[in-house]
């Protein structure tokens, strides 16, 4: 049933004028007498009685007249639920991670975007770069914050921050920590499908010293899971040296390497004209890494 036609209905069953009824609802008359009489047609009945002196309801017009009043409430009812939605989904704000990245800046830029900006939840999942990615192409997301280099060919990518190679252990070291003492060990680190670009720029730091590395690829979901296992097994493991301020309640120490990995940490989001929303989270994060993003 079209609606502007019960509308129609409703302002001259009670205006019980034509004109004023179309005066009303801002449309011609002929419109509204139109309007009527598709709907008495499609209901097969009468709903008024007119002449030159006066419009008044049928019977059937009257009783129609109350049923169509609940059926306007409840379409204003869902019109009013679809706006919300809308705004919602306007200023709300999906991001993606990997487990690796930023624990120290992102608590910082949530808080300024809170403060300063009107912005709906940001939701914040964590997982593996490839399906952050994907999540984002597919927009299920509207940005991951992953290491490069990863497969962003064809996305925004707008560098965020840098991060260094340090290593965790269950006890404490004094000094940097050579690449070539490294390479004689076993190292844990979050297996390659979770975060390539770290682990990937790991390796890149290992063979530019001319050493062979023994990286143990670690499934774990979380940093957290990786590094209580370092705490279980006194293996150590090779993480981003932004770690250490999720480290203190695992009872576990870390130490930085000497002229450690710098990869490229950056927020990775659709290319196309980005969303005010968007906009206000990359400045808050690159403000609170202290990096100048590209524009």
């Amino acid at each position: 049933m079209d609606l502007r036609r019960v509308r129609s209905f409703v302002a001259v069953a009670e205006e019980l004028h034509f004109r004023r009824a179309a005066e009303r609802l801002y449309v011609t008359q002929p419109v509204v007498s139109e309007h009527v009489r598709k709907l008495e047609s499609e209901l097969g009945v009468q709903l008024f009685e007119r002449t030159s002196q006066f419009v008044r309801l049928t019977e059937a017009g009257a009783a129609f007249l109350v049923d169509v009043r609940g059926l306007l409430a409840q379409a204003a009812e869902i019109e009013e639920a679809a706006r919300r939605a809308r705004d919602v989904s306007a200023t709300r704000l999906r991001v993606g991670l990997t487990p690796d990245v930023l624990p120290a800046a992102l608590p910082g830029a949530l808080r300024t975007l809170r403060e300063r900006h009107d912005l709906g939840p940001v939701q914040l999942r964590v997982d593996g770069c490839g399906r952050l990615l994907d999540d984002v192409q597919h927009r299920r997301a509207d940005a991951a914050i992953v290491v490069l280099p990863a497969p962003v060919g064809g996305f925004r990518v707008v560098p965020v921050a840098t991060e260094h190679a340090a290593v965790v252990a269950a006890t404490a070291r004094g000094r940097p920590v050579a690449w070539a003492e490294l390479a004689a060990e076993p190292l844990f680190v979050l297996a390659r499908a979770t975060s390539p670009g770290f682990h990937d720029s790991v390796t890149a730091s290992f063979v530019a010293e001319g050493l062979h590395p023994r990286l143990v690829d670690h499934p774990a979901a979380t940093l957290e899971q990786l590094l209580l296992d370092v705490s279980a097994t006194g293996r150590r493991a090779i993480v981003p040296a932004s770690a250490g301020a999720r480290l203190a309640m695992l009872g576990t120490l870390l130490t930085p390497v000497a002229g450690g990995v710098a990869a490229h940490v950056a927020v990775v989001s659709r290319d196309e004209p980005v969303a005010p929303g968007l906009a206000a989270f990359v400045a808050a994060l690159t403000a609170a890494t202290g990096l100048r993003a590209a524009a």
